[in-house]
């Protein structure tokens, strides 16, 4: 199970546009919507000082609601080396939500 956080309220959390902060095999991570000209994603970034990237993006087709599919989408996107969230949550520490 994740530290810090279940399951069904991480969902909330996201879903009600918060950005979650959390690391995983020593690396801390940040998932949050970014706006990108016209459209807004949800995405997830690596923030390795020094070298931090958008390891996964998804664009939320209205800005006021992330749907539980676009959510899916980005917990389900192999992008922790070729592992995605939900294979890794056991290991995740969320540490910051806001």
């Amino acid at each position: 199970m994740m530290q810090g956080i279940s399951m069904n309220e991480l969902y909330d959390v996201i879903s009600n546009s918060h950005d979650v902060e959390f690391t995983y095999d020593g690396t801390m991570y940040v998932l949050q919507t970014e706006i990108d000209g016209e459209n807004t994603f949800l995405v997830i970034w690596d923030c390795t000082p020094g070298s931090p990237k958008c390891i996964a993006k998804y664009c939320i087709p209205d800005q006021n609601t992330i749907p539980k599919s676009v959510i899916d989408n980005i917990l389900d996107d192999p992008c922790f080396d070729g592992k995605s969230f939900m294979d890794i949550k056991q290991d995740v520490v969320v540490d910051i939500i806001y």
